[in-house]
């Protein structure tokens, strides 16, 4: 196969390579010095894995870096946008299925943030926490676990049990008034309601407690 040409994109440092089988590939402006590329150069096989690859890993590469402007993510969250980022470029430039190996891209482009330090455990627990400040501790404990975070490591960051108790106090006053907690049916509707929130049994029982002790 031979170049038909190289174009510039409108797309900062993006050029697109136009092959004599159809197929146009999206490239880091860089890689055209890189791989030494010019209008009517053949391609070999080798060359063309090689530009397949790098079509990819530049696109994926991208996107994560637009993903991460806007927030902080993890490995977890980042492999699985990457995953569905992958389907979408693949439809829309027509890769070669045979020539593609999408893990193992997923994973380099993935282990080079890591190594240039853009995947932050640490700054994504403060962010998600700050965002979720109101949230009860189970709910913040659950969605750190699922978003690939040893919550383990970071349990000081999270709220204290006594200050959540008080959370669910002001919850209890401002939208549970109407119930009589005296009242065993009533109470039970109140904790159902609660634990449905995320709040914790034990912070719910002891807020419950302190407010019928008060009265």
């Amino acid at each position: 196969m031979v170049i038909q040409s190289i174009k510039f994109s409108r797309i900062k440092d993006r050029v697109y390579l136009h092959l004599s089988t159809g197929l146009i590939l999206p490239l880091l402006v860089d890689d055209v010095i890189v791989y030494q590329l010019q209008k009517d150069k053949t391609i070999d096989s080798d060359l063309y894995s090689k530009l397949i690859d790098s079509s990819i890993s530049y696109l994926l590469s991208s996107y994560a870096y637009r993903q991460l402007a806007l927030s902080p993510k993890t490995a977890k969250i980042i492999r699985q946008k990457l995953t569905k980022y992958f389907d979408f470029i693949f439809k829309k430039y027509n890769y070669p299925s045979n020539l593609i190996d999408k893990q193992s891209i997923i994973s380099t482009v993935i282990a080079n943030l890591v190594e240039k330090k853009y995947l932050d455990d640490f700054q994504y627990v403060i962010y998600f926490l700050k965002k979720y400040r109101h949230k009860p501790r189970r709910f913040l404990e659950f969605n750190l676990n699922r978003n690939g975070i040893d919550v383990a490591a970071y349990l000081t960051y999270l709220p204290h049990p006594d200050s959540e108790t008080d959370s669910v106090k002001t919850i209890i006053a401002k939208k549970y008034s109407k119930f009589n907690l005296s009242f065993f049916k009533d109470k039970n509707k109140v904790i159902s309601a609660l634990y449905r929130k995320g709040f914790s049994l034990t912070s719910i029982k002891a807020a419950v407690d302190d407010i019928l002790k008060s009265r």
